[in-house]
């Protein structure tokens, strides 16, 4: 119930507002960044410093930072070259990160489960992205053109999105629970499938920019923080607290909320604001992915062994 309060909220708000407009949902938006967002992005450091210590390594800040901003500063060119196809890896970055997340905790092991992620994860795109075409129509149009494969789907996929969404919905309820009761079933692991649906269905009745804030501060940050607490504490008897996972990652999340800021006024201003945001959260979720897929994968060989 706590995962689906707010969005309950937002959804009796919009109606009272009777719509939320551009500037509201970017103030949501930077407040979904700033609460959980950015902090669970923010220990990307620590989980690269693990991984370097787990190979024998000496851990380097410059490399950390050379990693980080080479893989943006590649992917920036690539979208620089071809805007259309990196907007297409962006997306199918995004949506086998979240199924890696939202699986995180569930028994779901063996490597046939690699084909449940890549389903569920093409399946969360459509509901969370392409499930709001009216909007995601224009958005395509100011990020990529008129003439896109994407735009074209998009067009194409209008009419089934509602088809997808209540197809799926009874479909991944049922397939995850007979997966899980064939592994054992455990109410609390199967619970939080039910409430992700929810909150799907939730986000759903809000507008893109809001139901993917929701969906990223409050379902997708706070499971990252789960697994990478649960990371780094296996692999370093120092994480004992949540204080001590925080506090070294207050200068990068301090330096990304300076940014928000000075992207917000600037963005403000301009005719197609949401543009540079999508590309710079593309930037930064590709070395975010990586990491973050290392942790799921250590996960994952735990469970095995267990």
């Amino acid at each position: 119930m706590p995962y689906l309060l707010p969005a309950m909220l937002l959804i009796v708000l919009e109606q009272m507002m009777v719509g939320f407009s551009l500037t509201t949902q970017l103030v949501l938006l930077a407040v979904a960044m700033a609460t959980t967002g950015i902090p669970h992005g923010a220990l990307d450091y620590l989980i690269f410093r693990q991984q370097e210590q787990s190979a024998g390594r000496k851990y380097s800040l410059f490399r950390f930072l050379c990693y980080y901003l080479g893989l943006m500063a590649f992917y920036a060119l690539f979208w620089w070259i071809n805007p259309g196809l990196s907007l297409l890896l962006f997306l199918l970055i995004a949506s086998w990160h979240f199924a890696d997340n939202d699986f995180s905790a569930l028994p779901l092991h063996h490597k046939a489960d690699n084909l449940i992620r890549v389903a569920f994860g093409g399946w969360l795109l459509l509901v969370l992205i392409f499930g709001h075409t009216s909007e995601i129509l224009v958005y395509l149009q100011q990020i990529v053109g008129t003439q896109n494969f994407l735009l074209r789907f998009a067009q194409w996929y209008r009419p089934y999105e509602a088809a997808v969404f209540w197809m799926g919905l009874p479909g991944w309820i049922l397939m995850l629970w007979m997966r899980l009761r064939w592994q054992g079933l455990v109410f609390r692991q199967f619970q939080s499938i039910i409430t992700l649906m929810f909150l799907l269905f939730l986000c759903r009745q809000l507008p893109l920019i809001v139901g993917f804030a929701v969906y990223f501060a409050i379902w997708h940050s706070l499971q990252s923080f789960r697994s990478i607490w649960l990371y780094l504490r296996s692999n370093n008897k120092l994480f004992r607290s949540v204080r001590q996972l925080v506090v070294p990652g207050l200068p990068f999340v301090l330096g990304a909320f300076f940014g928000l800021i000075l992207f917000f006024f600037w963005s403000s201003a301009a005719p197609d604001a949401l543009t540079p945001l999508w590309i710079f959260l593309s930037l930064i979720t590709l070395p975010h992915g990586l990491l973050m897929h290392e942790v799921f994968v250590q996960g994952t060989k735990k469970k095995q062994a267990s």
